[in-house]
């Protein structure tokens, strides 16, 4: 079955929350733990401070976001704030515990 989906061109959002354990880093992981997000790109400046402040209120740590770049997806990929929200839920306590594994992770101030 063939499907119609739109792609549209967004910008892909990195958010750093945690530092990555070693062991998981030298087999192939990534340096941080934290998100990607597809965002639209005319709301990329409003979602990254949402980002940001949702982070903050979760009591996540934030190291950096960042654009890796612009790709082409679904348009049924591109996040919303109630998507960006349900991720940041999912994995809160998750990157909370391995944030105090860590202790040297302060909780940043959300960008304003």
């Amino acid at each position: 079955m063939e499907t119609n989906n739109k792609k549209v061109c967004c910008n892909v959002i990195g958010v750093d929350c945690v530092p990555n354990d070693s062991i998981n880093i030298q087999n192939g992981g990534p340096d941080y733990l934290g998100f990607d997000f597809n965002i639209s790109r005319d709301d990329t400046e409003e979602l990254i401070k949402f980002i940001s402040v949702a982070l903050f209120e979760a009591g996540i740590p934030l190291i950096d976001i960042y654009n890796y770049g612009e790709i082409k997806v679904d348009e049924k990929e591109i996040c919303t704030k109630e998507k960006i929200l349900a991720a940041i839920a999912k994995d809160a306590e998750f990157l909370k515990t391995e944030a105090q594994r860590h202790r040297s992770v302060p909780v940043r101030r959300a960008i304003m």
